[in-house]
């Protein structure tokens, strides 16, 4: 404090002042002046804190002997370093916890100062204070982490303050020192407090402890679910199914129960929603509820029922076995069905040897044909807006057999030993246009004599015997029917020839 004394000293020099009077004989006398007294001084408030001014006050006022005036200077010190502050109050804003604030105060009459008086105070610190912490959420499962939030804290001596953080598990500390606490720490049923302690760097204020939380039950997690088929018909029965399972974090077994639900209101419980239930643009959602027992979690998905085509009908050709003269109609001989009662209506196509031709109508005219030609009459229902599957009905086109000639045995009193002829009268007809042969068998008595030839040779023939020939005409696919002659009888035998 020496320096500062010295230095006050200076700006305080006692400076001797020569005060001459004159008498009326101009005599002058010199007065020796006194220096003032050394006040006593205290620091105020005794004990400041961070958030004080400090006052110098002087206790004691310095006396001086002259009566002269008395001003006081002030000087101060930090941790025994001079600053320049002069003033006999030191603003708050200035001081920090934990510094040493020294005031030195010179008492001077104008000429002379006084000895320097100090006093000292330590400027005392104030512990921070935190406000009650709150765990957010407010109700959490064992699928949140638990926060403490950004803690509240005050210090009244503008520090900055650090928290701690600790988590007390059923009233006991677990170790856990962050402001989040990871969800894997928790246990359903679990009870937890949140406890910060603020800290200025000088002093721990007093720890401040949450209301506690209990962690939950936690719902089962969403299962991932598909329909079966994805684009189903009204026909189909659709199968709602879990594709990917529910997991609970808790470990709870799962119950799951299934319902279907249309757009009007309709219900129809189970996985399987049967086609019977259904109608074609109606909207099905399915929803699968998972439990634990308590709380439940919910997976819906979405389909469209669509159209279904007809079924196919049933197809028949009149005549079945058509031949060159006969145009064939195409039938339906078992209508189609149409699962959503939509009104149907039929296509026709005509295809030859398995190709189409292009014909649509439902007959088929005779001149477009030809004999031996596969023919295929293919019949689809529609009802609008889908084509169904085809029904086929098939055919050849059939020969025509050559029509019944008429026979008749040439000779018409023949004797015996005498050859006999089988003659055509009236030739056959093939209706295709096609040549024909002919075939001949004779009969004997009755019975056929296992002769198959135009002429029956001589020696075949003897007196009281019945011949009868028939024929039948052949266009080398079919044969026509049999014609049979008139018979002759022989009536005698062959006289030889006279001589």
């Amino acid at each position: 404090m020496k320096h500062l004394k010295l230095s006050l000293a200076a700006a305080f020099a006692c400076v001797s002042l020569l005060a001459g009077c004159g008498d009326d004989n101009g005599k002058a006398e010199t007065i020796q002046n006194s220096g003032p007294g050394t006040p006593s001084i205290r620091l105020q408030p005794a004990s400041p804190m961070g958030d004080d001014d400090l006052s110098c006050e002087v206790v004691t006022e310095s006396f001086d002997a002259d009566g002269d005036p008395i001003n006081y200077a002030y000087a101060w010190e930090v941790d025994g370093e001079a600053t320049v502050l002069t003033t006999r109050i030191v603003s708050s804003s200035r001081t920090e916890p934990g510094q040493k604030w020294t005031c030195i105060v010179i008492a001077s009459d104008g000429v002379l100062s006084s000895d320097a008086v100090a006093a000292s105070v330590t400027i005392g610190n104030k512990p921070p204070l935190a406000e009650e912490p709150r765990i957010t959420p407010a109700r959490p499962t064992t699928l949140d982490a638990l926060s403490c939030g950004d803690a509240s804290v005050t210090d009244a001596d503008g520090q900055a303050v650090s928290v701690r953080y600790a988590w007390k598990r059923n009233g006991e500390y677990t170790g856990d020192s962050t402001s989040i606490l990871p969800f894997e720490r928790t246990i359903r049923g679990e009870s937890w407090v949140c406890e910060v302690t603020p800290h200025d760097g000088i002093e721990t204020g007093q720890s401040v402890s949450s209301a506690p939380v209990v962690v939950l039950n936690s719902p089962p997690s969403v299962p991932a679910i598909a329909v079966n088929p994805t684009d189903p018909r009204s026909t189909d029965d659709v199968l709602c199914e879990v594709v990917s399972e529910s997991e609970d974090p808790d470990l709870d077994p799962l119950t799951y129960v299934y319902e279907w639900r249309s757009g009007t209101g309709a219900i129809s419980p189970g996985p399987s929603l049967s086609a019977a239930a259904t109608s074609k643009d109606e909207a099905w959602t399915c929803f699968v509820l998972v439990s634990d027992g308590e709380l439940v979690a919910e997976a819906q998905t979405s389909v469209n029922i669509a159209n279904s085509p007809p079924s196919a009908p049933g197809v028949a050709l009149s005549p079945t076995s058509p031949n060159l003269s006969e145009s064939i109609s195409c039938l339906v001989s078992t209508p189609a069905v149409d699962p959503d009662g939509d009104e149907i209506t039929y296509s026709y196509m005509w295809t030859k040897f398995g190709f189409p031709t292009g014909n649509t109508s439902p007959t088929l005219d005779f001149s477009n044909t030809a004999k031996g030609e596969e023919w295929a009459c293919v019949v689809s229902a529609s009802d609008g807006n889908e084509t169904g599957p085809s029904g086929t009905a098939e055919t050849i086109i059939v020969n025509r057999a050559p029509s019944a000639p008429t026979v008749k045995i040439a000779q018409t009193a023949p004797l015996g030993g005498e050859a006999l002829d089988c003659v055509i009268e009236t030739a056959s007809v093939d209706a295709d246009g096609d040549a024909v042969t002919y075939e001949y068998s004779w009969i004997r008595d009755g019975v056929d004599a296992g002769i198959y030839s135009a002429g029956l040779p001589a020696f075949e023939t003897s007196k009281g015997q019945q011949w009868t020939c028939s024929a039948r005409a052949s266009d080398g696919t079919d044969v026509g029917p049999v014609a049979v002659s008139d018979f002759v009888l022989i009536s005698m035998v062959l006289r030889p020839p006279h001589f």
